[in-house]
């Protein structure tokens, strides 16, 4: 689109330069136009003084006081002025005729360069329309060949190694961890404890895998809870699952410690304590007799 626009402009300063030479010819006839007029005049006026010279003469001359050698020149000049005075009204004529057509050169090179920009317009529209259907189909081609993140992160669990390799709809490519993300821990609960819990309480993370003993316990909550068990295909142990979420504050904890390069990293191992319901010690006591009635009760 730049290369046309450069040629449109172009275009538009040469028109504005043969509008203006056209113009200034239009301008140029005038004014010769306004001096054989001027001359004309002056002619005119000559001629009458020299038609009322003559006619006061020419009596005086018929009795022989004025020679005829004077009568016969001024009767030539009369004439000369005459044919001066008949050349300047021409030369008024041609140059209105000039400007005339100077104003329709004007009009034409106007008309011209529409119709010219007009029929290319038409080619360019019709180029167009069989261009824009190409050029969404590409940019759609392309769009389909990169592969846009929700958010910024650590790339884990890549799974496509190939360049320019097919990706099948839905399929798993990649694991993302975001950067300014809220730290989520996968928990793994034992289905003795699953009934005390609930979504939204307090819960303890420690990494076990970071050897500090200054490095302080954060501070979560429990953000998701299984609605059902799961069993494990190779201990066979049955768990709830859940999610810890550990915010950004509690991040800058560990930071503080181990420095501001620090990052916990994907896969980490954590323990995580939840405190369960308070109990006192009556409760503690009578846990097992009523364990152990309701055992009886429902076995008989």
């Amino acid at each position: 689109m730049s290369l046309q626009q450069t040629e449109l402009d172009a275009r538009l300063a040469v028109l504005a330069a043969q509008r203006g030479a056209l113009r200034q010819r239009v301008v140029q006839s005038g004014e010769q136009g306004r001096g054989y007029g001027e001359q004309a005049v002056a002619a005119r006026e000559q001629l009458r003084l020299i038609d009322a010279q003559i006619a006061a003469l020419k009596p005086v001359a018929e009795r022989g006081f004025v020679s005829q050698t004077r009568m016969r020149e001024l009767e030539r000049t009369r004439a000369e002025l005459r044919g001066q005075r008949g050349q300047y009204v021409a030369s008024v004529a041609q140059t209105r005729g000039a400007a005339r057509e100077n104003e329709i050169q004007v009009l034409e090179a106007e008309r011209s360069f529409r119709e010219r920009t007009a029929s290319e317009l038409r080619e360019v529209e019709t180029a167009l329309g069989e261009t824009l259907p190409k050029l969404t189909a590409a940019r759609d081609q392309l769009a389909r060949t990169e592969i846009r993140a929700p958010a910024t992160g650590s790339v884990i669990g890549l799974s496509v190694f190939t360049p320019g390799g097919v990706v099948a709809a839905g399929q798993k490519l990649m694991d993302i961890v975001p950067e300014r993300a809220a730290l989520v821990i996968q928990v793994r609960i034992a289905p003795d404890d699953a009934d005390d819990l609930s979504v939204g309480q307090e819960a303890l993370v420690k990494f076990s895998g970071l050897h500090d003993r200054t490095m302080p316990n954060l501070h979560g909550a429990l953000t998701r809870l299984s609605a059902d068990s799961f069993t494990d295909e190779k201990s066979g142990q049955s768990f709830f699952t859940g999610e810890v979420t550990v915010g950004r504050d509690q991040l800058r904890l560990v930071q503080a410690v181990r420095g501001r390069g620090f990052s916990l990293r994907a896969g980490m191992p954590a323990q995580i304590l939840i405190p369960l319901r308070r109990r006192t010690a009556l409760d503690y006591a009578l846990e097992p007799l009523v364990g152990s009635f309701w055992s009886s009760f429902r076995e008989h």
